[in-house]
């Protein structure tokens, strides 16, 4: 298994959920890690939490969908911890509603986050990936990317977009040597999910913990193997 130590890596939605989670066992790791999050304070307790671990975090607050942004971040990230290895895209929404319930602004809005946001990271991560020659994109999907449900048609829209990019992208860009993986969760106990299913049976999810030491496991094998789709449930549901 690979070492992590000294690699750096950007994380988006890193602010809560999965994305903390991810964050925090990366840093744990020895990874520098640079995350993004649409909120500050997230980020700002997320700094204090990280201060003991081995890697180093820096916090940029923004919004992963707006092009300028994401671009942006991505070239503080590599200038100032020199280098770019990783790129986690997990940030992502999810509006529940019947599509004949569901705004515009609604849908667009879970679109530019879940598919557009993961396009504008990749986009902009790729050029320091394939000038060394070498890099790791893991896309957060989920099991809905593969089987959608009644309410969910934004989301799982969104999410079988990512199962299709992240399939084409492999194409794109394994002969750099970079690796993509997709990782596809069932239910997480996050604030994210608060249905009644999840309260009545909440031991019976995974956690974002599970999620982050599937990333660490993935990232560790050796950079000539991907493990490149990995879906991930309870063990016993």
């Amino acid at each position: 298994m690979n070492t992590l130590q000294g690699s750096c890596a950007f994380v988006t939605g890193a602010g809560k959920g999965i994305g903390r989670a991810i964050t925090l066992a990366l840093l744990k790791e020895g990874v520098n890690v640079t995350g993004i999050s649409r909120t500050r304070t997230d980020l700002e307790s997320l700094s204090k939490e990280s201060g003991s671990l081995s890697g180093e975090f820096k916090a940029i607050p923004g919004d992963i969908s707006n092009e300028h942004v994401i671009k942006e971040s991505i070239e503080e990230a590599v200038n100032y911890f020199s280098r770019l290895d990783h790129l986690i895209n997990n940030a992502g929404i999810g509006i529940m509603k019947p599509v004949q319930e569901m705004s515009v602004e609604e849908w667009d809005l879970t679109m530019n986050i879940n598919t557009r946001g993961a396009f504008l990271a990749t986009r902009f991560a790729l050029p320091y990936m394939i000038r060394n020659n070498s890099g790791t994109i893991i896309n957060i999907a989920s099991i809905a990317g593969k089987r959608a449900f009644a309410g969910g048609a934004a989301y799982c829209a969104s999410k079988f977009a990512m199962m299709g990019f992240s399939e084409a992208l492999m194409f794109d860009v394994r002969k750099y040597n970079i690796r993509v993986i997709t990782i596809s969760p069932g239910t997480v106990a996050t604030q994210f999910h608060t249905g009644e299913a999840l309260k009545k049976d909440k031991d019976r999810v995974l956690t974002p913990e599970d999620c982050a030491e599937t990333v660490v496991y993935a990232l560790k094998l050796p950079q000539s193997a991907a493990a490149h789709e990995i879906e991930l449930r309870i063990t016993n549901p």
